[in-house]
């Protein structure tokens, strides 16, 4: 979809993608792929950190709730080594989430399947969703199981956000089923 985008652009200014590049043509084309580029960087900027943001910190705090959970015995979602610390597990998936780094990570690929469907649900939250204040909240809980509901629902909002993060947080393939 960018792509088609990208090529109604071109098109727009009159400069045809298969055209030879003269040198009067070059100093045009990278103007405006220079303005377009801040353009759209000014636009996303407000929004989209802010938002990754809150996201990020929502899943790491509940795979921390979870790994505290497992540490004490009780029950528990994520698969944890024996060696593996709080501090450890919420730093290598905060560079997992913001930079699709693996370096560092132990959790499971079905775990890292789980808990990206708890990032994406905080995705669609609003900012002044309970979640993000008060995870423990009833109001965060019924949030919560709603967007998680869309997830095993096999929503196609949740669909395309895994398929988009599939390759850049080395997601396991999603099974649909029909």
């Amino acid at each position: 979809m960018k792509k088609a985008y990208g090529l109604r652009i071109f098109r727009a200014t009159g400069i045809a993608l298969h055209q030879p590049r003269d040198s009067s043509t070059m100093p045009r084309l990278i103007a405006f792929i220079l303005a377009v580029a801040i353009a759209i960087s000014v636009q996303a900027t407000p929004t989209t950190p802010a938002l990754n943001s809150r996201a990020t910190d929502f899943a790491v705090e509940v795979a921390a709730r979870d790994f505290r959970s497992a540490r004490k015995g009780n029950q528990h979602v994520f698969s944890y080594t024996e060696n593996e610390t709080e501090e450890a597990l919420s730093r290598s998936l905060r560079e997992w989430l913001t930079r699709g780094e693996t370096r560092n990570m132990r959790m499971a690929l079905t775990d890292r399947l789980t808990l990206f469907a708890f990032y994406w649900a905080a995705l669609q939250m609003p900012a002044d969703s309970l979640c993000f204040s008060d995870i423990d909240s009833q109001d965060c809980a019924d949030e919560l199981g709603y967007w998680l509901a869309q997830v095993r629902g096999g929503s196609p909002e949740f669909i395309a956000a895994y398929r988009a993060a599939e390759l850049r947080l080395k997601l396991p393939p999603l099974a649909i089923k029909k």
